[in-house]
């Protein structure tokens, strides 16, 4: 995923300080079922749909990636679209390796 992402022209640090004010600050409480929000639990059932059509019997950072793209109005897209990359562009290139 990584390879993926710098294959992709995105650069650690910027993506790295554009996603800073995204992030929940530690400490915080989720507001929804089990300490998850309802957007998290979606992100992931969605990246276990992505590990299942994969046919792989476990869940890592890349199927997590994918199901954050599937949104086009979240957060992950968005920080795509502020670095100038297209998110759908990213998702293609990511659902089409093994």
């Amino acid at each position: 995923m990584a390879r993926a992402l710098q294959r992709a022209g995105i650069d650690e640090h910027a993506l790295r300080t554009t996603l800073q004010p995204t992030i929940v600050p530690a400490g915080q409480d989720a507001e929804g079922r089990g300490g998850f929000t309802d957007y998290a639990r979606e992100v992931l059932e969605g990246s276990l749909r992505e590990a299942i059509e994969r046919r792989e019997g476990f869940i890592g950072a890349d199927h997590l990636l994918l199901a954050l793209l599937r949104n086009p109005a979240g957060g992950a897209a968005q920080t795509l679209d502020a670095l100038g990359i297209d998110p759908q562009t990213l998702f293609a290139t990511l659902a089409s390796q093994p």
